[in-house]
């Protein structure tokens, strides 16, 4: 594993992928994700590209309380500027944007990941494992240290 950075490098995001975590939470997170994947398009399948943004926070608080029911543990939620994960109040922080990945990121913190390299790990391995056409989509931004779609 890497060095541990707030922003992990291109390179090392290419090295952590390399592997699949691991971790009970990795798996915990995956099962989530399959389970919320079944029921977010068990009527019809519909794009995320072309969900609404209110379609798409919805569909978020569903993959969180999933989350939260399956480990037990209350998970407060809300929209705000940017994505993040305050764990002495439990909650997640919403973006403007809703992102599958950075919902993942902050949940694997949620489940007591600290470090952001084990947290970037679990929520890229996942979404490359479950939405590999959209991840193959994806590109690195070197501003921000983040995949962003092409």
């Amino acid at each position: 594993m890497p060095a541990l950075t707030k922003h992990p490098s291109k390179e090392a995001v290419e090295e952590i992928l390399s592997t699949t975590p691991t971790s009970k939470e990795y798996f915990l997170l995956r099962d989530a994700v399959l389970e919320w994947k079944l029921e977010l398009f068990k009527d019809h399948y519909k794009s995320w590209r072309l969900k609404t943004h209110n379609e798409k926070m919805t569909g978020l608080f569903m993959l969180c309380d999933i989350v939260s029911h399956s480990c037990g543990k209350h998970l407060n939620m809300y929209e705000g500027s940017k994505y993040a994960y305050f764990p002495t109040h439990g909650e997640i922080m919403f973006g403007q944007n809703p992102s599958i990945i950075s919902t993942l990121h902050e949940l694997a913190h949620f489940l007591g990941i600290q470090s952001e390299i084990q947290a970037v790990h679990i929520s890229l391995s996942i979404f490359k494992e479950l939405y590999p056409k959209s991840f193959e989509k994806l590109e690195f931004d070197k501003n921000t240290h983040i995949l962003k779609s092409k």
